[in-house]
């Protein structure tokens, strides 16, 4: 995909159902994209008993090109939590 300096985050997770979610969806609209920190979602137990300042620091994001950054966050818009949930967890 050429140099990562060059990709945009686009999408923020620490919920690990929610990754391969939106890789799916990303895959299927055929953008190239790249995850970075995923792994950090593997190695706790990341849930309420953390806190959501745990949970941030242990967010996957997932990265693509410049030009495929606002078609890619629209695809995704709906797994972004409403604001409502949003003030929730912080």
């Amino acid at each position: 995909m050429g140099d990562d300096s060059e990709l945009v985050a686009i999408f923020e997770t620490a919920e690990p159902a929610l990754l391969p979610v939106a890789e799916s969806i990303l895959g299927g609209a055929e953008i190239p994209y790249v995850v970075s920190g995923g792994e950090a979602m593997s190695l706790l137990p990341v849930g309420e008993l953390l806190g959501p300042f745990t949970r941030r620091g242990l967010a996957a994001r997932l990265m693509v090109r410049p030009e495929d950054a606002d078609y890619a966050r629209e695809l995704l818009r709906e797994l972004e939590p409403h604001p409502a949930e949003r003030s929730e967890e912080e």
